[in-house]
């Protein structure tokens, strides 16, 4: 079993090392094809720049070339894999190898490089440094151990990469040793590489140095790469336009530049070959010239030791010529060949070049201790030639060569380990040729000096367009699309109103015009909806009011109490909620609430809490046992884990026994007697509803005397803020009621409601506002209500609803005028003023409420129209006419003087003024 699961995890291993592509596997096709191209202009550039292959030690004499082209290759294999990296090994290597033939730029490219170690050679880095990559990353590791992989990864591939340029290098000198055996008698079959030159070569005297440079190449590149890569993908997203062109355009100046530095490299090697070549065309023939002028001088010698050469004969010596007075042949011909041609050469040194004058097979005379005199040209020629001499006589090229640049002791001694890349050119003058020859170091003197203030020129010119390309897309691309976001996070974060005005180019305008759009129609929908929202809570609002009870006095037969609620929600619909009814013939249920949730949320599981209090309260079982049922109910279902606080109570109204249990809500307080002082109640009897199904509630028992009055309340009064962020609190709230001992349930409520109110002075209301008073052994209120247009043709049905009222209470005449004077001016002042600014009048609702001990009446007008609250005006008596000042409120400051109380109230849309007078 366990050998199965090993070869099953090494198939998966094999599996991922097989089709490991790269670090950028799940990238696009075009990125890809694109990173490929950019890195293909990079090694070719540097193939044509002589950075493919970097010789190790003096440019005369390379002890090793550190290979340059594995950066590139080695990025790519890394980035795109091994497939992609031996691809690119081969056409590189193809690169490489096209140069080497067309344009050569040391010893190294001119003799050792072929297709097999350049193609084929690079195509075998590609293939193994990808899959050595492919082993090391298959698994994705991170951090140190990635990198310790990255480098483990340099090492081996470095090592394998430099033996196979080694095995290489030997294969090339073995061949061109045997070439150079084979061919040493047939001259026209070209060039060779003769054994006596393969010491001149040392490459592999540096194998250590180069493979240390190979491996700092490759893991310098690949963990650059690796980290590029890795912070790229984690700023995927989040990457700015600015940053992505300056990148882009980095990258673009970088590829201009390689190209730039590639061309001027290539257009100044040309430029100094054609040159040379003239230059050397030149001076061979002005030797050439020299030499002729030399030869025949010589021919005059020739013709004049003629008859002494005949008459001796070829054979006579020179004791014999003494004795007849004849020159020998020999010496003749000695005096011919060697007559003025040493002074051609006069003047000539190795700064200007290498110069050989030679004539069957001999050195005539050079400038060089290379070429000594009479040396045998042939072997020295067979160490370089590239052509038979008649072919490099009647070549219009220059001809590469073994330049060696060594120092000379003497004649015959050379040193073949100092030698470079050269040049020469072959000129034939009868039976003599004339060649010339220099290093590559002479030819390309100025070649980096020039190239290089042509990089530098092209950097400065690449670094300015970067420069204005890069001030130009701020300007016109960069900041417009910040302005841009800039309005777009202003409308994501509710600023509707904002627009966007980018106009400088045809895109941004329509992108402008789009958004702008799209924000109106966004602007109608939500105008739309709100208004399908509104209506929605209207209903909503209209149900949960009518949940509620409305009707004061709820009992009006029943002469034993009296009781009035009012709740303000802090929402359309508020969580706060009131509620009484009758348990039996004697008893009267009653309560108030506060749920956690505020809303729809809230009013919903009012809705159910009402209900299941109600429920089990009604059925006349003990009140903490109804509390109790009420809660497991609650607790069931209850996903959303809201709950409510509740004061509930039930009072017999024969006996004035109250019986409550407090669950989790504020102490009420309660008043003992009229005009007397308020006591809290702070028995608490359990927690919350709705939390916990086996919570426990026990109850309480007071008893309430005539004239005693109970007010409850949520905590969206004593909770209640100015704009000062000051809390009403509960001293407040001790101090009003201690200011209103003397009052009945409905101005004690509408009077809180109004405290409250002008405590906020228009902040706004963050909790429900839900206040129930309750007084015991008084009669409830008498009340009535009339509800007509606003307008004067209804102003004396409003005033006869109240005054009918007191009338029938034998109300002091007195008393009645100033109600029917009040009514009177607040009517036509809502008549006038509170619907101006709509064209259909709207409607005002009068109502009143009677109550005895001691008999007084309280009136409320309300409307629906601007707001105005009459409290706050300003003092009309300093107005500057009496036109003025009546239209500034005097009537109202009337009617304030003469009533016993005067307040207002801004209940939800609507004007609520309400006044009482007593007698």
């Amino acid at each position: 079993m366990k050998k199965r699961q090993r070869n099953a995890q090494g198939m998966k291993t094999k599996n991922r090392v097989r089709d490991w592509k790269g670090l950028l596997h799940d990238k696009p096709r075009s990125t890809k094809l694109g990173l490929f191209v950019a890195f293909l202009v990079v090694s070719t550039s540097m193939t044509f720049t002589q950075y493919g292959f970097i010789g190790i030690g003096p440019e005369t004499a390379h002890s090793g070339y550190a290979l340059g082209l594995l950066a590139p290759l080695a990025a790519v294999t890394l980035l795109l894999g091994k497939g992609a990296g031996s691809l690119f090994g081969a056409v590189s290597g193809g690169v490489l190898y096209l140069h080497a033939r067309f344009q050569p730029l040391d010893l190294f490219e001119r003799y050792f490089v072929s297709s097999f170690t350049s193609v084929l050679f690079y195509l075998f880095v590609g293939f193994t440094l990808g899959l050595i990559l492919a082993i090391a990353l298959h698994n994705n590791p991170t951090g140190e151990t990635r990198v310790v992989y990255l480098g483990l990864s340099s090492l081996v591939a470095s090592f394998i990469t430099t033996l196979a340029f080694f095995f290489n290098c030997l294969l090339m000198l073995a061949l061109s040793a045997f070439n150079s055996y084979t061919t040493t008698a047939d001259p026209s079959k070209g060039y060779v590489i003769s054994s006596e030159t393969i010491g001149a070569f040392t490459i592999v005297e540096g194998l250590d140095v180069q493979l240390i440079v190979d491996i700092v190449i490759v893991f310098v590149v690949c963990v650059v790469t690796d980290y590029a890569v890795r912070k790229h993908t984690e700023a995927a997203g989040d990457v700015s336009v600015r940053t992505t062109f300056r990148t882009q355009l980095f990258v673009v100046a970088a590829l201009v530049f390689s190209v730039v530095q590639a061309v001027s490299f290539v257009a100044v090697t040309r430029s100094a070959e054609r040159q040379t070549l003239i230059k050397m065309n030149d001076e061979l023939e002005y030797l050439a010239g020299k030499l002729q002028d030399e030869l025949n001088d010589a021919q005059l010698v020739v013709d004049v030791l003629s008859p002494y050469v005949d008459a001796v004969g070829d054979d006579a010596s020179e004791e014999e010529g003494a004795t007849t007075g004849a020159v020998p042949k020999s010496v003749a011909d000695t005096l011919v060949s060697s007559h003025g041609v040493t002074e051609v050469l006069e003047g000539y040194n190795l700064n200007d070049g290498t110069f050989v004058i030679f004539c069957d097979d001999k050195v005539a005379c050079s400038n060089s201790p290379a070429y000594p005199v009479d040396a045998n040209m042939r072997e020295l020629f067979d160490a370089w030639r590239t052509g038979t001499l008649e072919q490099l006589a009647e070549s219009q090229r220059l001809q590469e060569m073994l330049y060696d640049v060594s120092p000379h002791d003497g004649p015959g001694d050379s040193d073949p380990g100092r030698v470079e890349l050269g040049y020469m050119r072959v000129r034939q003058t009868g039976d003599y040729y004339i060649m010339m020859a220099m290093p590559s170091s002479m030819v390309f003197a100025s070649r980096w000096s020039t190239v290089t203030w042509a990089s530098i020129t092209a950097g400065a010119l690449l670094v300015t367009v970067y420069v204005l390309a890069e001030r130009l897309l701020d300007k016109d691309v960069v900041k417009p699309i910040d302005r841009t976001n800039g309005s777009l996070a202003r409308i994501t974060s509710g600023d509707l109103e904002e627009t966007v005005h980018e106009h400088k180019s045809r895109e941004f305008a329509s992108l402008s015009s789009g958004i702008n759009q799209t924000v109106g129609s966004l602007k109608g929908l939500i105008v739309d909806a709100e208004r399908r929202n509104e209506r929605d809570l209207a209903v909503a609002k209209r149900i949960q009011e009518s949940a509620l009870p409305r009707t004061f006095p709820p009992f009006p037969e029943i002469g034993a109490f009296d009781i009035f609620a009012a709740m303000d929600a802090a929402k359309e619909v508020g969580g706060d909620f009131f509620d009484f009814f009758l348990v039996d013939d004697a008893t009267l249920g009653f309560l108030i609430a506060d749920v956690s949730g505020k809303g729809i949320p809230g009013a919903l599981f009012m809705m159910a809490a009402k209900a299941e209090i109600e429920n089990y309260m009604s059925t006349g079982m003990e009140l903490a046992e109804a509390i109790a049922s009420a809660n497991r109910r609650l607790c069931a279902n209850n996903d959303a884990g809201m709950f409510v606080t509740v004061w509930a109570a039930t009072l017999c109204w024969e006996t004035g026994e109250l019986t409550y249990v407090n669950a989790g809500h504020n102490f009420p307080l309660l008043r003992h007697g009229q005009g007397g002082s308020w006591e809290w109640l702070k028995k608490k009897c359990g927690l919350f509803l709705g939390t916990f199904e086996t919570a426990k509630y026990r109850q309480e028992k007071i008893m309430l005397h005539p004239g005693d009055e109970l007010i409850l309340y949520t905590d969206g009064v004593n909770e209640a803020f100015s704009p000062d962020e000051q809390e009403y609190g509960n001293d407040r709230l001790e101090a009003f009621l201690a200011a209103h001992a003397d009052v009945h349930p409905r101005e004690l409520v509408r009077s809180l409601r109004s405290d409250v109110a002008a405590w906020a002075d228009g902040a706004e209301q963050s909790d429900d506002v839900t206040i129930l008073a309750l007084e015991y052994g008084v009669a409830p209120e008498v009340t009535g209500t009339l509800t007509v247009p606003a307008t004067l043709d209804h102003l004396e049905e409003a005033v006869a609803l109240v005054t009918g009222e007191l009338e029938r209470r034998l109300c002091p005449v007195g008393v009645l005028n100033k109600v029917e004077l009040a009514i009177e001016e607040l009517f036509v002042n809502i008549c006038r003023y509170a619907y101006a600014n709509k064209e259909a009048p709207g409607i005002v609702t009068v109502s009143y409420a009677y109550g005895t001990n001691p008999s007084a009446i309280t009136v409320e007008l309300r409307d629906e129209g601007i707001p105005f609250d009459p409290v706050r005006r300003g003092d009309p008596t300093k107005s500057s006419s009496s036109q003025e000042a009546k239209a500034s409120g005097l009537g109202i400051l009337m009617v304030e003087r003469t009533m016993d109380a005067f307040t207002y109230l801004r209940d939800d849309d609507a004007n609520v003024i309400v006044f009482k007078k007593g007698w």
